[in-house]
């Protein structure tokens, strides 16, 4: 097995986002081999090495994958302040998943979720150019000149900015 970054280890274990597996690492709570790993970059044989978070052993998680028909109202997120329902409040399983994109609580559709990390990457990140189709079904007529708009694409504001 080729080493991991830690982070990436933990939080395929379900212990956290990757972000979240960094604030463990640099807060001293974790070890491995029983040598406390509080410095990035660390990287880690998921196979061999023993790995500790506040004490306990964490242990590798099994991918697991997940098709989900999302209904309206559900938002594609894994934390919410707001306490909105989320699709993986939906999808019963005691692996940490998350959804390989998103849809907009508004809308309906096919999402996946899972906790596999490299499939997500793949899907979702600009540098693999892997081609998208969009269905969308609309309520009332659509004129020609509407349709030529779109065929030029749709430019979407990062988040955040107004």
């Amino acid at each position: 097995m080729v080493e991991q970054r830690l982070q990436k280890v933990l939080a395929a274990a379900g212990v956290d986002s990757r972000r979240k597996c960094e604030e463990l690492i640099l807060d001293g709570a974790v070890r491995v081999n029983r040598r406390l790993v509080d410095k990035l970059p660390a990287f880690v044989d998921p196979e061999k090495d023993i790995i500790t978070v506040n004490g306990k052993k964490i242990h590798a998680a099994r991918k697991v994958y997940f098709l989900l028909n999302k209904p309206k109202g559900v938002i594609c997120t894994n934390r919410d302040p707001q306490g909105r329902k989320k699709a993986i409040d939906i999808v019963r399983t005691p692996e940490r998943i998350f959804c390989v994109g998103r849809l907009d609580a508004d809308t309906t559709g096919l999402i996946i979720l899972t906790n596999d990390s490299e499939l997500s990457d793949m899907l979702t990140h600009p540098r693999y150019e892997l081609a998208k189709t969009y269905v969308v079904r609309v309520k009332g007529e659509i004129k020609p000149e509407q349709i030529e708009k779109l065929k030029k694409g749709v430019w979407l504001k990062p988040a955040g900015h107004r």
